[in-house]
């Protein structure tokens, strides 16, 4: 085969894995299982970690996550589960949430929307990024780690500009089927370089009057560490609905939707439970890293688990409230009745009073016509 002849083949299956790479959908479980796997995984994010620096072993460990997701799609889409995209989306998810924790905070300073609170769905999933993200006292603000908190005009320079801007929800992909530009052969070498090494070609990152605001960022991560305490424990998201006032129709539209999607959730997480105890024979992959795969997995599908019985057991409280507080059809039909029944007993003692009314008029007529006619009257 000649040169010419393996470069055009190489150029078809690169032209093939882009189309088959639009067609990669992440779904809500796929993007938790990422966020799972990044969160174990200290040294991706982490810049205190020992081996934050260590480009070939974070490169590895975004390969085993992305081969991990892998099983979460269908064979088509399997192509497009790379490490590359897999960091992109990460990036992305990372991006849209530090965005999310600054709206949060000048809401809270009168900067920005009064009460402002973050509708998304992984905002309480990625807090663990806060623990990497207080400033030392020797690091200039124009870290990339820095940028989306900091102010509201600020500056990216180029080399950041592939990530992406919208929030990512279940229907988006990490590759939107963009006019592609060309291909990195290392793209995931340089992503990782983008987020840990901060170039010459970075904008400084200012405020909004263009003055480095040292003590704000002070302030801004010491309301955030307040947040992160006063919250608590993540409440599961199923467990959030249903709260808000709403119809009637609403409502049970709501609930039937609540039950039908924990029942799928326990069902899926299950099969795939037990769809995970076949054995692979041949398998390009590592027996180890197949046995840390299967545990990862199950400890994912049983937390889903553990999540849809929680809130099948919330939904279970709220549809006695609800039957409590708000059948109003039962109610007033006990208040009819209980008014029925009084009203007999109204009419029964009526009719008592009547009949003693009338036996102490007849009985008093005739004590005085005995008093009239006897020898008393008439002495």
């Amino acid at each position: 085969m000649s040169l010419a002849t393996h470069k055009i083949n190489e150029r078809l299956q690169r032209d093939r894995g882009e189309e088959r790479e639009c067609r990669l959908v992440w779904t809500i479980n796929m993007e938790e299982m990422l966020i799972y796997f990044v969160r174990g995984n200290r040294m991706l994010w982490d810049p205190t970690h020992p081996s934050f620096a260590k480009l070939a072993m974070k490169k590895r460990r975004v390969e085993d996550i992305a081969a991990l997701l892998k099983r979460e799609v269908g064979p088509e889409e399997a192509f497009a589960v790379t490490a590359e995209n897999v960091w992109k989306k990460f990036r992305s998810m990372r991006l849209f949430f530090l965005r999310e924790v600054k709206k949060v905070h000048d809401s809270r300073s009168n900067i920005g929307d009064d009460g402002y609170t973050s509708t998304w769905a992984h905002y309480n999933r990625m807090r663990f990024l806060l623990q990497s993200l207080r400033p030392k006292e020797n690091q200039d603000s124009d870290h990339p780690r820095h940028i989306s908190v900091l102010g509201a005009d600020l500056t990216v320079s180029s080399s950041n500009s592939d990530i992406r801007t919208s929030a990512p929800t279940a229907n988006d992909s990490s590759s939107r089927c963009e006019a592609s530009t060309t291909r990195q052969p290392n793209g995931v070498n340089v992503g990782l370089a983008k987020y840990e090494t901060p170039s010459a070609s970075q904008p400084r990152v200012t405020g909004s009057g263009g003055i480095k605001s040292g003590s704000r960022i002070n302030d801004i991560f010491s309301s955030i560490q307040n947040e992160v305490r006063k919250s608590g424990p993540m409440q599961p998201k199923m467990a959030q609905q249903g709260k808000q006032p709403q119809g009637r129709e609403a409502l049970l539209k709501s609930y039937n939707k609540r039950l039908k999607d924990d029942v799928k959730s326990i069902l899926d997480n299950f099969m795939e439970i037990v769809k995970l105890g076949v054995v692979e024979d041949e398998s390009q992959v590592n027996r180890m890293t197949q046995v840390e795969e299967i545990h990862f997995q199950m400890q994912v599908r049983s937390s889903n688990m553990v999540r849809a019985a929680e809130s099948l057991m919330k939904l279970v409280a709220d549809v006695k409230q609800y039957l409590i507080l708000n059948d109003f059809p039962s109610v007033n039909e006990a208040i009819t009745q209980n008014s029925k029944i009084f009203k007999s007993k109204s009419q029964e003692a009526d009719q008592k009073l009547m009949a003693l009314r009338d036996d102490m008029a007849s009985d008093l007529y005739e004590l005085e016509e005995e008093f009239y006619s006897s020898v008393y009257k008439e002495k």
